[in-house]
């Protein structure tokens, strides 16, 4: 079935089989004091829900997408509050009591870590080949992106997990990995489930569906079956590979760790702090006019915010002071208030709010005269990118990342003469 386009994730028992699997590979077993929490935004809130089986959870969440709303899966099961309650708590107040996958959230989009999907999957493939990982390696297209998570046999405590996962951010950041490394280290993320859509364009929604992808060998394409990997086995490639690379397992670690709050923006931020990307976002505040809504205000403030950059307050303090409305009081609140854990704005809210406002992608200098943000533009970044990377085969119309495939063609057949699979 699609939509404007759009494949969507068919209801009903297969879509709850799926994602029942997901939930069982990437959760632990929650026991009678443990539950699965979902995190639902519809109505402008975002409030948070209890389960106690993956088969619940999993029935709640096709539920709620198939009325609309925004649902997304803590990575952790949780423990009740000591007065015993569940629903009266948001997840930043419940302890993890367990962690059993470790996981990467790449953006795909302008503006975002890859302008285009074949660049972000060449990209994982070549990272996950370097380093080892393609081992239990399972891959969600989260609409707008990649999810990617390494489900483990068997849970793993905060300590070993807390160590892990920032041996796991080292080793994207050295081998240039562009990932949301506090995603990376944030035991309960909010992440996506399979079978849901991603309504950040209400008009456009995109279906959360496990990815299977031509430009991969069939290997490494995820079907039905969840993959897992043991803790051991995955530990020892990642710090191998940081070897590899020059880097000290757990070098940096404490601090990717610690990115959970507003103080520690600056720490480690998810995206480089280049001009290139400064540009951009100053270009879409200059957009938003700053006495738009309260709600716009907060979320194109808290998008900045979520960059990590060393100049992200002082780009949202200039862009706030422009209105009439401003409070230099009211600011320090809302900036003070912004988490980097709780699964807010991002840049793509940003650019959202932006063209809501009319923003239109600036045309470049006359030496380049192709409109940034456009299909055309899009395609020459992604040849640029692929240069040397990808083969393509004019005569069938398809392309193969090179390093997998080779395909000499055969004299007037016009066909492969062979083809070798690596």
């Amino acid at each position: 079935m699609t939509t404007q386009g759009v494949q969507i994730v068919p209801a009903g028992d297969e879509a709850q089989r799926a994602l029942v699997r997901q939930l069982h590979a990437i959760l632990p077993a929650p026991d009678a004091g443990q539950r699965i929490a979902l995190a639902v935004a519809a109505g402008g809130s975002m409030r948070t829900e209890f389960f106690a089986s993956c088969e619940s959870a999993a029935e709640r969440a096709l539920d709620l997408d198939r009325q609309g709303a925004q649902v997304y899966l803590s990575t952790a099961v949780f423990r009740a509050g000591e007065d015993g309650h569940w629903q009266k708590r948001d997840r930043t107040h419940l302890a993890p009591a367990g962690r059993k996958c470790l996981h990467l959230d790449i953006d795909v989009g302008d503006g975002k870590d890859y302008a285009a999907m074949p660049a972000a999957i060449v990209a994982l493939r070549d990272f996950t080949m370097e380093c080892g990982l393609r081992r239990g390696q399972a891959i969600v297209i989260s609409g707008r992106g990649l999810h990617v998570y390494w489900a483990l046999t068997s849970a793993i405590g905060a300590p070993e997990w807390d160590a892990l996962a920032g041996q796991l951010a080292d080793l994207c950041r050295a081998k240039g990995l562009r990932v949301d490394v506090k995603c990376t280290t944030d035991a309960v993320r909010l992440l996506r489930p399979v079978g849901t859509h991603n309504r950040k364009t209400p008009a456009e929604p995109l279906p959360v569906q496990v990815g299977a992808f031509e430009l991969q060998p069939p290997a490494a394409r995820v079907r039905d079956d969840w993959p897992t990997v043991d803790v051991d086995e995955f530990g020892g490639c990642v710090r191998k590979a940081l070897e590899a690379c020059g880097v000290p397992a757990g070098a940096a670690t404490a601090a990717v760790g610690a990115v959970t709050s507003n103080d520690d923006l600056t720490a480690l931020p998810a995206r480089p702090e280049t001009p290139d990307r400064v540009a951009w976002v100053r270009a879409r505040l200059d957009a938003i006019d700053p006495d738009c809504s309260r709600d716009e205000w907060r979320d194109a403030t808290w998008a900045v915010a979520s960059t990590g950059w060393h100049c992200a307050r002082e780009l949202a303090l200039a862009w706030s002071q422009r209105g009439t409305k401003f409070d230099a009081a009211e600011f320090d609140k809302l900036w003070g208030s912004y988490r980097a854990d709780a699964g807010g704005p991002t840049l793509g809210t940003l650019d959202h709010l932006a063209k809501k406002h009319g923003f239109a992608p600036p045309v470049v200098a006359s030496s380049d005269p192709l409109p940034i943000g456009t299909d055309a533009w899009h395609a020459r970044e992604f040849a640029r990118t692929m240069c040397g990377r990808l083969l393509f085969v004019h005569e069938s119309g398809r392309g193969f990342p090179s390093g997998y495939l080779a395909t000499p063609v055969k004299g007037d057949t016009k066909k492969p003469q062979r083809v070798i699979n690596h």
